[in-house]
């Protein structure tokens, strides 16, 4: 009993963490995608150069 149920946790983390990089992939996509066009909208080249001015 408890061997079945340890392994169904095991199953059930790995997929909580893949579902986890898979929504934070998407979500860091979205917000470069969204700040490129609002960049692109003021005439700026790209965001890394922003970056690399401040820094």
């Amino acid at each position: 009993m408890s061997k079945i149920f340890s392994r169904s946790v095991g199953v059930v983390t790995l997929v909580a963490g893949a579902v986890g990089i898979v929504a934070g992939t998407m979500s860091l996509v979205t917000g470069i995608l969204l700040v490129s066009k609002h960049r692109a909208k003021k005439g700026q080249t790209s965001p890394i150069d922003e970056l690399q001015v401040k820094n």
